[in-house]
C-alpha cells in the first residue's frame, strides 16, 4: 500500500516512541509490550530508517504509545481518588484488593492513568476468549517480556523474577470477571508466588461478587482461595455522580450550560459516552 504519512508526522512518532521505551528496561522489553510490531521495527524508527515500514504500521504504534489521558484532561472524581488510592496502598504494602464498580464508572481508564505515571504498575486487561497459559503470557506481556513458547510453570517463575525485580510492583487484573475459573486458580499460584512482593488488583463489575458468592455456595474448585486472598479488601464503587461528569465536561472544553447539561443528560453516567459526546460536541 502507498505510503502517505509525511516525515514530520513520523517525527513526531519517533519522539513519542523514544518516551515510550524509556519507561521500560530495554527497548525489547518495550517492543514485546507492543501487539504486532517487531523488536527490529521499534528500533528503526527510532533510529529513523523507515523506508519499508507501511503507514498502518506508524499508526498502529502511534495508537499503543500514546497516553491514554492524551488530549484529554484529568480530573478526580470520587472514583479516580479512591482507585488511586487503592493502587497506591496495593504497591506500597504488597496487598490485595477486590474493586466492584457499574460497567463506564472509569475503572479501566484511571488504572490506563496509574499506570502511565508509575513504572512499576503492570495493566492486564483480561479477555473472556483466554486459557489459563494466555493469561500467563499476557501477564508477562503487561510486564514487557515475551513468554512465547515456555511452559506453564515457567511463565510463574517468570513473573516472579519480574516482581522481584521490582521496587513497589503492583498488577492490576481489568475486567477480572471476564476470564474463566481456571484462570482463577493461575491467580492463585501467582500470588502464592509472590506473596508480600507484590500487589494485586482485581477490578471488575459487581457480576464478579454474584460470581464469587455462587462459586462459595457451591464449593466450586478456587473461589474460597480467591476470596481468601483477594476479598478481604473488596471494595464497591459507584456509578459517576452528575458533579463529577459535570467537572468533567467542563475540564474539557465544553462551557455553555445548554450543551452541558445535554452531554450529562445523554450520557445516563456513562463515563466512556461522556467522552463521546464531547468528542461530537467539539467537532460539530
Amino acid at each position: 500500500m502507498l505510503n502517505t504519512m509525511n516525515n514530520e508526522a513520523k517525527e513526531q512518532i519517533r519522539e513519542q516512541l523514544r518516551k515510550y521505551v524509556a519507561k521500560f528496561d530495554s527497548q525489547n522489553k518495550a517492543a514485546l509490550s507492543l501487539k504486532n510490531v517487531s523488536v527490529a521495527t521499534v528500533s528503526n524508527i527510532i533510529n529513523g530508517k523507515w523506508e519499508k515500514i507501511s503507514d498502518e504500521i506508524f499508526i498502529s504504534v502511534k495508537k499503543q504509545i500514546s497516553e491514554p489521558t492524551a488530549g484529554w484532561n484529568i480530573v478526580e472524581t470520587d472514583n479516580l481518588t479512591e482507585l488511586n488510592r487503592i493502587y497506591t496502598h496495593a504497591a506500597a504494602y504488597s496487598d490485595c484488593f477486590i474493586v466492584m464498580a457499574p460497567p463506564a464508572a472509569g475503572k479501566t481508564a484511571t488504572a490506563e492513568y496509574f499506570r502511565s505515571q508509575n513504572n512499576d504498575v503492570f495493566l492486564v486487561k483480561c479477555n473472556e476468549f483466554w486459557n489459563r497459559k494466555t493469561f500467563l503470557i499476557e501477564t508477562l506481556k503487561a510486564m514487557g517480556i515475551n513468554g512465547g513458547g515456555a511452559t506453564a510453570p515457567e511463565l510463574v517463575q517468570d513473573i516472579v523474577r519480574k516482581v522481584n525485580s521490582c521496587k513497589n510492583p503492583v498488577i492490576i487484573f481489568d475486567e477480572f470477571d471476564k476470564v474463566n475459573d481456571q484462570i482463577f486458580c493461575s491467580v492463585i499460584t501467582i500470588y502464592n508466588n509472590i506473596e508480600n512482593k507484590c500487589g494485586i488488583v482485581a477490578q471488575a463489575t459487581d457480576h464478579l461478587e454474584r460470581r464469587l458468592t455462587r462459586g462459595l455456595r457451591l464449593n466450586k474448585k478456587g473461589y474460597a482461595e480467591v476470596y481468601s486472598r483477594l476479598g478481604a479488601n473488596m471494595v464497591f464503587l459507584e456509578e459517576a455522580t452528575n458533579s463529577d461528569m459535570v467537572a468533567i465536561i467542563k475540564a474539557n472544553g465544553i462551557e455553555n450550560e445548554e450543551a452541558v447539561y445535554e452531554i450529562l443528560n445523554d450520557a445516563k453516567s456513562d463515563l466512556r459516552r461522556v467522552k463521546k459526546l464531547i468528542q461530537i460536541h467539539k467537532h460539530n
